[in-house]
Formats: C-alpha cells, sequence, structure tokens
C-alpha cells in the first residue's frame, strides 16, 4: 500500500481536525509540491500544514 501511494502524483496525506492541519501521514509526493519532506511535516516537526497556507486564505481553508 505505501508503495502504491508513493508513485501517485500529487499527495495522499491524513491529518487532525485542529488548526495547524497536523499531519500524521504523507506521501513522498509532498516534497515535490511543497518542498518538504513528510518528516518534515509529520506532527508539525519542522512546519505546519497550516504555516503554508497563505494567511489571508487560513480562515477560509
Amino acid at each position: 500500500m505505501r508503495t502504491l501511494m508513493d508513485k501517485l502524483p500529487g499527495i495522499v496525506y491524513r491529518c487532525a481536525n485542529d488548526r495547524n492541519w497536523t499531519m500524521q501521514f504523507l506521501s513522498k509526493g509532498c516534497y515535490e509540491l511543497l518542498g518538504y519532506h513528510p518528516e518534515d511535516l509529520i506532527q508539525n516537526k519542522k512546519v505546519s500544514y497550516s504555516s503554508l497556507i497563505e494567511k489571508s486564505d487560513r480562515e477560509y481553508v
């Protein structure tokens, strides 16, 4: 299953329903789209997903 998800274009993810969109799982596609490795975003280790959303769009998203 992991191999399949890592080969899909785009991102496969699972996140918490909180203000930071705390990631619990991310496929490797996130590096190509976001410039961060999955382990950087999982549990907000280096950066939270919400911080990547344009500040003026965060409340809407």
